[in-house]
């Protein structure tokens, strides 16, 4: 109960740790050694150990740092809920003056 009032309290920030959290799992965790290894291969241009298991680790590698990119962005150019409605007043001040 206390975590959901705290996620109610501040999203933002929940959603930027839940975003940061995949990220790493998806980078850190689901590759192996062979994906690093593979890539080594490929500069030779030997592509006999290549598997489709590889393939997908590779994908979920390229979506970890998609999902990194799209945590910093949310992060840092996403305004706050505060800042918008600082905006929205000063909009309105300088339309009454």
């Amino acid at each position: 109960m206390a975590v959901t009032a705290a996620m109610m309290l501040r999203p933002r920030m929940w959603q930027s740790v839940a975003g940061w959290m995949m990220a790493a799992v998806l980078v850190l965790l689901v590759p192996d050694i062979r994906v690093p290894q593979n890539g080594a291969y490929a500069f030779t241009l030997y592509f006999g150990k290549l598997e489709w298991a590889i393939g997908f680790r590779v994908f979920c590698l390229a979506g970890g740092l998609l999902w990194a990119m799209a945590a910093d962005h949310r992060q840092r150019c996403v305004p706050r809920r505060h800042e918008r409605t600082v905006g929205v007043y000063r909009t309105m001040a300088a339309i009454a003056v």
